[in-house]
């Protein structure tokens, strides 16, 4: 299955993550199986605990960064 993460420490974290797990799943569809989380900590320590048997683990970013940050944000630059 497909494993959402979004980590979320306050309630306005908390409804944008719902927002986009419920456009996750309209997208994929109803055949796909899709898994969310959403742990209340940082997305670093959130991230390396679900992730630590994956295959695969796709990071999104803000882009709030520099330019040369922006190859890797932090998230994905700490999980490397």
């Amino acid at each position: 299955p497909l494993t959402l993460v979004h980590a979320a420490r306050t309630r306005s974290q908390r409804e944008r993550g719902q927002q986009i797990f419920d456009e996750t799943r309209r997208a994929v569809g109803e055949g796909a199986r899709v898994r969310c989380e959403m742990p209340c900590a940082t997305a670093i320590f959130a991230l390396a605990d679900l992730s630590e048997h994956a295959d695969l683990v796709v990071v999104g970013c803000l882009g709030t960064g520099t330019l040369q940050q922006r190859q890797l944000s932090s998230v994905s630059s700490t999980l490397v």
